[in-house]
């Protein structure tokens, strides 16, 4: 017959220290969390209508622009209008 043992987890003698501690943990490399940065850039996800996107597209292509271009500068041209 087995039996079964139970251990006490330890108080922590400073709460505070253990957040620090759980927070640098989970931002180490080996944490498993995965952060899409390509240089100084956070990359993130945008999800758009079809018909939208085939505007966007279409819009883009006319003026020669990358997807990420065209956000970019309408993202700029917003903010600046302070929409």
């Amino acid at each position: 017959m087995a039996s079964l043992i139970e251990r006490a987890r330890p108080a922590a003698a400073d709460p505070a220290a253990e957040r620090i501690a759980a927070k640098v943990a989970a931002d180490a490399p080996d944490s498993g969390k995965r952060k899409n940065v390509r240089g100084k850039r956070e990359m993130f996800s945008v999800g758009l209508e079809p018909e939208l996107l085939a505007e966007v597209d279409a819009f883009r292509a006319r003026h020669g622009l990358s997807r990420p271009a065209l956000i970019k500068i309408a993202l700029r041209r917003l903010m600046d209008a302070g929409l």
